[in-house]
């Protein structure tokens, strides 16, 4: 008896955490792989995983100077309601924000492609390239629409690596 409801118990725990928490559902940013070599040119796209009545969202994204140098950024996605701020890429620092114009919250399939940035490769003497997400400049938001109210969600962000 004591057996059966532990594992009751552990399963129902598991449920809870792992199917109905909100991190089990929470929209993921990652960076598409891609592994250039010294003086070619990388292209990696912004991918999107739960991305399901979103309404706004912005972040900075850094990387390190040293090793990539800001070429383009590509609409894919979020064509309208999109801000690229550019203007610190020579510090490493590019800054996205986007809102849907329709007020009605956007739904994307999981992999989906909001953005491709290019960058030329520095020689880097087999140094691995990094792209970050960060609060800084323009700090971390993402906002879902849940009964026509906008709710503060906490977003999973994956380091891309080259």
């Amino acid at each position: 008896m004591l057996k059966t409801d532990w594992k009751l118990t552990f399963c129902a725990l598991w449920y809870f955490c792992f199917v109905t928490s909100p991190l089990a559902n929470a929209v993921t940013f990652s960076w598409t792989n891609a592994r250039p070599s010294a003086d070619e040119i990388l292209t990696t796209a912004l991918q999107v995983n739960n991305f399901e009545d979103i309404a706004s969202l912005q972040f900075s994204v850094h990387w390190d100077t040293s090793l990539l140098h800001f070429l383009s950024c590509e609409r894919i996605e979020l064509t309208s309601g999109l801000a690229i701020g550019a203007t610190e890429v020579e510090r490493g620092i590019l800054q996205i924000s986007w809102f849907d114009l329709t007020g009605t919250g956007k739904n994307l399939s999981s992999g989906s492609e909001l953005i491709a940035l290019s960058f030329s490769i520095k020689a880097c003497g087999g140094e691995e390239a990094s792209l970050r997400f960060a609060d800084t400049p323009l700090g971390i938001q993402v906002y879902q629409l849940q009964q026509g109210e906008a709710v503060a969600l906490t977003p999973t962000f994956e380091v891309g690596r080259f």
